[in-house]
């Protein structure tokens, strides 16, 4: 490595390290924004360092999928990089490069778990080879940056082209998805949830049952009271902490990567049951208020209309709850904000909230959609577009450990996390 390039090195695990201490926004890219132009070569050497490259792509359930999947490494004593804040674009993963990296660029893993942007996939499989490809969903997400579904399924598609010699682990369920290798040389396996399950999962497509005998499938599952899952897959019992139906899918993904692996069924069901919610996924944050009231905020990312559909679905099983929905419109939200419409908000009619809560940049259109979604039309909805005055409202609402569930978009989970002091 030229003299250069290591001063380069230096000066940006010292970025990494003053972002780190000021707890700047989790996993920026910024580090590796800086690299990626002043050192073009770098990307190519580290990948060529790791002997096997797991990516994750898709629609919703990458950054769970890589978190299970993470967890199964530890519990097997595997050491990996991984870009662990969910920076899943090409700046992102050389940041997780860097972190794990000495000055001269040698990294200390020799396994790689990535979770990677859709329309990036295509531009960096040809340097990071993946030996295991996982496809999550495919749905309706953010048209303003992607278009049509279709189109994110051609960037997937074309990266697997790119990636012959890749195991590819596909939804068997979603019509999009379970076709991506039709006529390619992949090796494949699926996963799959039993027919009974799958009832309010609208994926796009024409449903055609797989032959294929590679197929992991889920049965006999259980949604909890407090909302974990109970699941059985080739006659093993999982317990899944993770609330929501749609995370088994992602556990089932990382179960059939594991498998690959050769890892042992026993830290494979270790692993399961002791992982917690990715951030923003399921987790729970404890907060007191100003009066020293403890409370807690239990999150729930949206960010399109399957993912808030299903997340409602879910919420159908806890009457009576206060919820706060956070809406923005930044970059990485998405700037259209229409897709709360195609969202089935009328669920709430099931859930009866006793309290709503819209904050966000765009915390009137949130509230107008409920609004109209409700039968009760005398529902007190309250609008505090600064989020830190929605939590202070919630927070002056809520009794002594009750939990209030947070629906926010991507940005506004970011902020509200960084309002209760966490960080990624």
């Amino acid at each position: 490595m030229k003299i250069n390039d290591r001063f380069t090195l230096l000066f940006v695990r010292i970025v990494q390290k003053l972002l780190g201490l000021r707890k700047v926004g989790s996993g920026t890219a910024l580090p590796g924004l800086i690299i990626e132009k002043y050192i073009p070569s770098a990307f190519e050497r580290f990948a060529g360092q790791l002997d096997t490259i797991i990516l994750i792509t898709g629609t919703n359930g990458k950054t769970t999928t890589k978190a299970i999947m993470s967890e199964i490494f530890q519990e097997a004593d595997i050491e990996f990089v991984s870009n662990k804040s969910g920076s899943n674009m090409k700046r992102g993963i050389l940041s997780a490069f860097l972190e794990n990296s000495n000055l001269s660029g040698k990294l200390r893993s020799k396994t790689g778990i990535f979770e990677v942007e859709e329309a990036t996939l295509p531009r960096i499989v040809d340097n990071l080879k993946p030996s295991i490809l996982i496809v999550t969903n495919l749905f309706r997400d953010q048209l303003d940056a992607y278009g049509e579904v279709n189109k994110t399924r051609e960037y997937i598609r074309d990266a697997i082209e790119k990636s012959p010699e890749a195991k590819v682990i596909l939804n068997g369920d979603d019509p999009l998805v379970s076709t991506l290798t039709k006529n390619l040389p992949n090796e494949t396996l699926y996963f799959s949830i039993a027919e009974k399950y799958r009832k309010n999962i609208s994926y796009e497509g024409i449903s055609t049952k797989n032959g294929s005998s590679d197929i992991l499938q889920a049965s006999k599952i259980v949604i909890q009271e407090d909302l974990s899952s109970e699941f059985q897959a080739d006659d093993q019992t999982y317990l899944l902490k993770t609330p929501g139906i749609y995370h088994v899918y992602n556990a089932l993904a990382a179960i059939l990567s594991a498998e690959l692996m050769e890892i042992d069924q026993a830290h494979i069901s270790n692993a399961i049951q002791n992982f917690k919610s990715a951030f923003g996924r399921g987790e729970t944050i404890e907060y007191r208020t100003i009066t020293g009231k403890k409370i807690n905020f239990k999150i729930l990312l949206i960010k399109n209309p399957a993912g808030f559909t299903l997340t409602l679905d879910l919420l159908k099983r806890t009457k009576g709850i206060k919820l706060l929905l956070i809406l923005n419109d930044k970059i990485a939200d998405g700037r259209d904000v229409s897709w709360i419409w195609d969202s089935e908000v009328e669920k709430l009619n099931d859930i009866q909230p006793n309290l709503i809560i819209t904050s966000g940049t765009r915390a009137h259109d949130m509230a107008l959609r409920i609004k109209y979604s409700l039968k009760e039309s005398e529902q007190n909805i309250l609008v505090r577009p600064n989020i830190r005055r929605a939590i202070l409202s919630a927070g002056k609402r809520a009794k002594q450990d009750e939990t209030i569930y947070v629906l926010p978009t991507y940005t506004a989970m970011n902020e509200f996390r960084k309002l209760l002091g966490k960080k990624f």
